[in-house]
């Protein structure tokens, strides 16, 4: 009955599957690249497989840019599946992918090393200092070979005093550190202001001193540029300490999603065994549904019938309409068929009428068949839950079941241990009399009646010994018989099994 209605309701959703596709492993260590699995399957996470006999998920290991193989390798006989998830809920990756986050430091890299190329220019701007830093681009060795002969505008210098030159003005640069460039902006501006401010004030020293302010700017240009190098890498330290941070952060996650990954795996395994409980106490109820199944198909049998039947008569009835238009129009003397369609209208309107009437009906007696399934089904429940609290007490009964066989287990033991104490025990009295006895023979022959006389008793012992040792091997074998009929489940407390 639950199918039937199923049918009848629209679904809310349906299960899709993807075709397998080959990929290709690393040859060095027969890893698989991360790369290599979202080229086929783009929004993948992870990877894993169920092993042969079981029904757990096992995931591959992932270093961050590829899985590792299972501990057994690769096998053709096991299907790996992968695991999908959104971008934004799922990604580890700040910049959207490894790729994207490898041109981005090579970027960060190039950067850093063209500013610090530009630290190590002397004061007539056309040498540099040092051999280890003197790789500046074409357009800075041409700007400090021109500067006499380029305007300030040119030059983009900010000041037309201080000549201070904004060499980083590339696209890619400004894109990456507009923030500090902004700040350095600041620093550069009030510094200049000052400047200004200062010469103003020595403008009569000037034709005195030129070439050592020309040096004193020089060097000054060269201090704001180291200046807004620093400000730069230090930004781009920042951005460093926040990614290793978020790093921190995610690998401390993914911690905490494995140890939940565990937690749900042993309530998934509980879960489906409960699951395999309820397929037992369903089965119960195939005979309902196919009774809810045949009742469902002739209701939608006869909807259908109604209507196929009621479309054609809206058309039959539109056909006649506009043929009765039609002959209204041609003539007034042919009102009689008007008359005559009328009539057969309202009949066809009350055969409508009635349609829908059984329609009615029918639809009442499936909801009165619904509401009997819904007593069922929760009658089912009832019996559900009762069979589970059975299930319980069983469960306990076995519980103590085991306990007590391993109370009986280890007094067998402790049993044995005696046993085998006492065995050694009469063997080692045995040689004692023996050796006594040939020992007293030999000297004191004279003696051979009394010592016979011991003899008789010591074997009397003996043989009471011998029988306290046949007593304990009797107790033995009917424990060891109770142990193996209790294995066995032969004991009426084991023979209870669950149907």
């Amino acid at each position: 009955m639950a199918d039937n209605i199923a049918n009848i309701l629209p679904l809310s959703s349906i299960k899709l599957g993807v075709e397998t596709v080959e990929v290709e492993l690393e040859q060095n260590d027969g890893s698989l690249l991360l790369s290599t699995i979202q080229s086929a399957f783009p929004n993948s996470i992870g990877i894993y497989y169920r092993p042969k006999g079981k029904e757990c998920r096992t995931m591959l290991k992932f270093d961050g840019r590829r899985f590792m193989p299972p501990s057994g390798g690769w096998k053709s006989g096991i299907e790996y599946f992968v695991e999908m998830g959104g971008v934004s809920r799922h990604s580890t990756f700040p910049f959207g992918s490894y790729e994207s986050a490898s041109k981005q430091f090579e970027r960060s890299v190039n950067l850093v090393q063209k500013m610090m190329n530009g630290c190590s220019i002397k004061a007539n701007g056309q040498k540099y200092a040092n051999n280890d830093i003197s790789r500046l681009s074409e357009d800075d060795s041409a700007y400090f070979e021109n500067r006499n002969n380029i305007t300030n505008e040119e030059m983009g210098v900010i000041s037309p005093l201080s000549k201070t030159v904004q060499i980083f003005n590339e696209s890619d640069y400004l894109d990456g550190q507009r923030q500090n460039n902004f700040e350095s902006t600041k620093k550069i501006n009030s510094e200049q202001k000052s400047r200004k401010n200062s010469e103003t004030l020595n403008e009569s020293k000037a034709n005195t001193s030129r070439e050592l302010k020309s040096l004193e700017k020089d060097f000054a240009d060269l201090a704001r540029i180291c200046t807004g190098k620093d400000s730069i890498i230090d930004g781009q330290r920042m951005e460093l300490e926040e990614t290793k941070n978020e790093l921190e952060r995610i690998k401390l996650e993914g911690n905490k999603w494995k140890e939940e990954l565990l937690e749900w795996d042993s309530k998934w395994a509980t879960a489906q065994q409960e699951l395999e409980i309820m397929r037992k106490l369903g089965k119960d109820q195939e005979f309902l549904q196919g009774q809810i199944t045949e009742m469902s198909v002739q209701i939608d049998n006869e909807r259908e019938s109604w209507e196929k039947i009621k479309g054609e008569l809206e058309l039959q009835l539109k056909k006649w309409q506009k043929d009765a238009q039609d002959w209204r129009e041609k003539s007034e003397l042919s009102t009689w068929a008007v008359q005559e369609l009328t009539e057969q209208l309202k009949k066809l309107q009350r055969e409508k009428t009635d349609l829908q009437r059984k329609t009615t009906i029918l639809e009442e007696q499936v909801n009165g068949e619904a509401i009997e399934f819904n007593r069922r089904f929760k009658e089912r429940e009832r019996i559900q839950n009762e069979l589970l609290t059975d299930n319980t007490r069983l469960y306990q009964i076995n519980d103590q079941l085991e306990n007590k066989f391993k109370e009986l287990k280890e007094e067998n033991e402790k049993l044995n241990e005696k046993l085998l104490i006492n065995e050694k025990e009469n063997d080692k009295k045995l040689e004692e009399i023996k050796i006594e006895f040939n020992e007293k023979e030999n000297k004191f022959n004279e003696f051979l009646n009394e010592k016979e006389a011991k003899i008789e008793e010591m074997e009397g012992k003996i043989n009471e010994l011998t029988k306290q040792k046949l007593d304990l091997q009797a107790k033995l074998q009917q424990l060891t018989n109770h142990s193996q009929v209790t294995e066995g489940g032969n004991d009426p407390l084991f023979a209870y099994t669950q149907d």
